[in-house]
């Protein structure tokens, strides 16, 4: 049988979570991602201040979650990277 529980999702941004982490987990996170997309640290801290959001929906997945599994949340690249 299907589990129908409802997820809670986080719908805060990728910028209001950067804005809350201490610079060591930034650091991480920034880490892990720059080793997943394979993009460069201007272009991450472009996302994180909201300058740019990652192009390619792959990309977004991915940040989506290595955000996830870092901090113990669950979010979804639509509510992370929306589309302005």
């Amino acid at each position: 049988m299907a589990n129908l529980a409802k997820k809670d999702y986080d719908t805060r941004t990728f910028v209001q979570i950067c804005a809350t982490l201490p610079r060591e987990q930034w650091l991480a996170i920034r880490d892990r991602i720059m080793t997943k997309t394979r993009c460069s640290k201007q272009t991450i801290l472009n996302w994180k201040n909201g300058v740019t959001i990652p192009s390619r929906i792959l990309e977004r997945a991915a940040i989506s979650g290595i955000v996830n599994r870092f901090l113990g949340i669950e979010t979804i690249h639509t509510t992370l990277f929306p589309e302005y």
